[in-house]
């Protein structure tokens, strides 16, 4: 009789793109540049009051901090995804 509620859909890893950066604050500092979409064109990262990340001592670390928060922010997406 009843029907049952509507299953939330689960996520993949194919289902995210990441795309990092970093740019120049002053002579040595740096800091992370990411966007983080679940696809089909959904933003989930940077929202309204993220953190900057960093800064860093350069672009390298920067642009890897980024992406390890990134990494992070898709698997915690796919555990418990955002609508």
């Amino acid at each position: 009789m009843g029907s049952e509620p509507p299953q939330p859909k689960s996520f993949t890893l194919d289902d995210y793109e990441l795309v990092t950066g970093y740019a120049v604050v002053n002579s040595t500092s740096y800091v992370g540049r990411l966007t983080v979409v679940r696809h089909p064109r959904k933003t989930i990262y940077p929202y309204d009051g993220a953190d900057v990340i960093g800064p860093y001592r350069t672009g390298y670390e920067a642009k890897a901090a980024a992406q390890a928060l990134g990494e992070r922010i898709v698997a915690n997406d796919i555990a418990t995804p955002e609508s």
